[in-house]
């Protein structure tokens, strides 16, 4: 569509794009696998005679601290990576979806839980500890902010097309992505609503926390239960990003998505090193370092590219409607042409003939230059065309909107 040139310039910016957000997919998951490491470390350590603080998720070099968790998960991890094919991780990782299920299982219990016990209040007045009665919100002080969250999360494209392509019949390929958005939406809603609702009871501590985890005891048995198979998930599925990125790397550079043992070891030794930065910088900045990557890489991905190349499809095939126009105009002068030669050399046919071919021929042009001119751009056309500029500026606004936090409805908080 963009044309030999400026079509390999697109697609090499596309994959940058795609590697910068499966590379902060990855060094996110570490970051999350690392907190929940600490925790059922701290558990372990403490029951055989260490006091360690595992609320204290600062990354420090002078006690047990989270960053030495990264280090173990590096070793552990590290022959993961470094494999030539991730098949077997990518069968095991099928159960993932067993774990996640049992995460929004156990959100909305919580929240069903949290119903039961808590006096709930529509109201915005801040929330007191060790009270029965608490308060809820329609809306918060700074929403703008998730809008980098919403768009990573609903940007499934890369990973739902090997599916699809996988599909028996490919003509169901629109309904069940259909299918897909729907539930995808679906167990958002349920999660974010109960898990609201849920840590908002008086169980509860009145501060949110970046990871949900840390609401519970770090003794809770069914918490610790969900920690290891969240910890179980991420590390099954942390390799075959690292394994994605690299075939990205390799094929743009090398042509070859394992050129010797040698790359693939200085490859996986700086990816490693890359999380275990993200580890000990942003370790109490996930959901911003989350909102950040969503919006920068889904402003090229999705409100960018996606409506680009659509409006550049539509021009083009106008363009193309136009060109065949054109071709068959010159087709009709040539076979006219060809005719009144022909006309003339064989001297058989008579003058009536002639007149006929040559009034056949010019309606048949104006025929052709009627179609050519119906061709041009109509009113749906141009909506078409804002719409999906519209896009665009959305995208602008997500990016905006992670870093300039905006009170949309002027929500201010009062004491009880």
């Amino acid at each position: 569509m963009f044309g030999p040139k400026i079509g390999k310039i697109c697609k090499n910016i596309q994959i940058i794009f795609i590697i910068s957000l499966t590379t902060g997919g990855f060094m996110i998951y570490f970051l999350i696998m690392s907190q929940n490491l600490y925790s059922v470390s701290c558990l372990i350590l403490n029951n055989i005679g260490f006091d360690i603080d595992e609320q204290n998720l600062k990354p420090e070099f002078g006690r047990f601290s989270i960053i030495y968790l990264g280090f173990i998960l590096s070793i552990l991890i590290f022959p993961l990576i470094m494999k030539k094919e991730v098949s077997f991780l990518v069968k095991i990782s099928s159960f993932s979806a067993y774990c996640v299920s049992a995460l929004i299982i156990y959100a909305i219990y919580t929240g069903i839980s949290s119903m039961i016990n808590t006096d709930f209040h529509i109201d915005y007045i801040k929330n007191k500890k060790d009270s029965k009665d608490r308060y809820i919100q329609l809306f918060g002080v700074n929403p703008s902010n998730l809008a980098g969250t919403i768009s990573l999360g609903y940007f499934c494209h890369s990973t739902i097309l090997p599916t699809l392509k996988n599909n028996k019949n490919q003509n169901n390929n629109i309904r069940d992505l259909s299918i897909g958005y729907i539930f995808t939406g679906f167990t958002f809603s349920l999660s974010g609503i109960f898990g609201y609702i849920g840590f908002s009871g008086k169980d509860f501590d009145i501060d949110f926390k970046k990871n949900w985890f840390f609401f519970f005891d770090y003794d809770v048995i069914i918490v610790l239960i969900l920690k290891l198979l969240n910890i179980f998930q991420l590390f099954v599925v942390f390799p075959i990003l690292v394994y994605a990125v690299r075939l990205q790397i390799f094929n743009f550079f090398y042509g070859n998505d394992y050129p010797s043992k040698k790359l693939v070891m200085i490859y996986s030794i700086s990816a490693l090193i890359l999380s275990l930065i993200v580890v000990y910088i942003a370790s109490e900045y996930l959901a911003e370092l989350i909102g950040i990557i969503g919006a920068c890489t889904t402003l090229i991905l999705v409100y960018t590219f996606q409506p680009i190349v659509k409006i550049i499809a539509l021009y083009l095939k106008k363009k193309k409607i136009s060109v065949e126009n054109e071709t068959n105009l010159d087709e009709n002068r040539e076979k006219n042409a060809d005719n009144e030669e022909k006309e003339k050399e064989e001297k058989e046919e008579t003058e009536e003939t002639e007149e006929s071919n040559k009034k056949e021929g010019k309606n048949e042009n104006e025929a052709l230059k009627e179609g050519n001119d119906g061709e041009k751009f109509t009113f749906i056309d141009i909506l078409y065309i804002i719409g999906h500029l519209l896009f665009i500026v959305i995208g602008i606004v997500t990016v905006v909107f992670n870093f300039v936090p905006i009170n949309f409805f002027n929500v201010t908080f009062r004491e009880e």
